[in-house]
């Protein structure tokens, strides 16, 4: 057991790589959903429409765009810090699924949950 412990430490330079690579990879970037920084269109659906966010970055170095479908009870700026990592690098789409009123779909179903 005390091997294990032992695999976890990490030297004064290891801690001081880490803090560097983390301090070095933070950068301000505008939220995906500002006004400006995203196409917004809205899906037609039966009874409705959903809204879409659409990125498009100047130079995409992803092969593939990023779909965020988020579950009930989230909105865009749930994902404030999500995109960071990739913001300018990659195509994303944010697709408001849930039944609310600005995706415009009304709530018909009755779901048992038993």
């Amino acid at each position: 057991m005390s091997e294990l412990v032992n695999e976890f430490k990490q030297t004064d330079k290891q801690i001081k790589a880490m803090a560097d690579l983390i301090n070095n990879s933070r950068r301000e970037v505008p939220n995906f959903y500002d006004e400006g920084e995203s196409e917004v269109f809205y899906i037609p659906i039966e009874d409705g429409e959903l809204r879409v966010f659409h990125h498009k970055p100047d130079k995409i170095t992803t092969k593939r765009p990023i779909l965020f479908l988020p579950g009930f009870g989230t909105t865009p700026w749930t994902w404030r810090k999500f995109h960071y990592p990739h913001h300018g690098y990659a195509e994303y789409y944010n697709f408001e699924t849930r039944e609310k009123a600005s995706g415009k779909v009304p709530n018909k179903r009755k779901v048992k949950f038993t």
